[in-house]
């Protein structure tokens, strides 16, 4: 269909910034327009026909890596930004359902929302701070699959533990079919790796041993790993894969 510009805010300036000397021009977050109050209108519609769509009782809400510099020249301020926050769990608590976000929204959600009404994925090594002030956590500091760390970089990760620790979740991000290889800065020299078959299969499994070990369902998991492994010899005939296993 056909988009409404008035929805986000104007941050041309910014955005021009955001070229990048190795990608060039490249899809980047552009604020709400938080203060459009058609906005409302139509975020409280599609939140409606979601709910009959998407049944679980969980919705991941994101607010994560808001560009301040965008809603600085947008004019959005803090008081917008609590104001869309109230409105956004209004219409959760509605619907009955409980949110997540990204921990990027600690400081300002714990002013505001109860604990129990927000569930937090830390990937800013905070899952501990989150917990200790009430709120349930998912875990994902370090679980970043598509970084260029080795497969030995998974096998000793820890619980945060405490009965807050909701699990854990590996995240991969801009990962590929086929064989491709990027750089990531304007000097070339960091590559990384994006075919997912090679880069999430024998990290994943580090990680699943790992936060399967934290509970009484180990045993299980790892006859389900091998069983896995069974019908995926090429993924699984790795040393460093195989020693997950013990």
């Amino acid at each position: 269909g056909i988009g409404d510009a008035s929805l986000t805010v104007d941050c041309t300036k910014w955005k021009q910034k955001k070229i990048h000397p190795v990608k060039g021009i490249y899809t980047v977050n552009v604020c709400l327009n938080l203060k459009n109050k058609k906005l409302y209108e139509i975020l409280s519609k599609f939140f409606q026909e979601m709910s009959t769509i998407f049944t679980d009782p969980h919705w991941h809400l994101g607010h994560d890596e808001i560009p301040a510099e965008c809603a600085a020249e947008g004019k959005i301020t803090n008081t917008d930004r609590l104001h869309f926050l109230h409105f956004v769990m209004d219409q959760i608590r509605n619907l009955n359902r409980t949110a997540i976000m990204w921990d990027d929204a600690f400081n300002m959600v714990r002013k505001t929302v109860g604990n129990e009404d927000v569930i937090f994925q830390s990937w800013h090594g905070v899952t501990k701070k989150i917990m200790n002030a009430g709120y349930r956590s998912i875990q994902s500091d370090m679980f970043y699959l598509d970084l260029p760390w080795s497969a030995d970089h998974y096998r000793n990760l820890k619980s945060q533990a405490g009965g807050k620790e909701l699990g854990w979740v590996a995240c991969a991000w801009e990962l590929t079919e086929r064989e491709c290889v990027s750089t990531e800065n304007a000097n070339r020299r960091t590559k990384w790796e994006r075919k997912f078959s090679r880069k999430v299969w024998r990290k994943l499994i580090y990680v699943a041993a790992g936060a399967w070990k934290l509970g009484h369902a180990y045993e299980e998991t790892q006859l389900h790993l091998k069983n896995f492994c069974i019908r995926n010899e090429d993924w699984c005939s790795n040393p460093v894969v195989k020693s997950a296993l013990i």
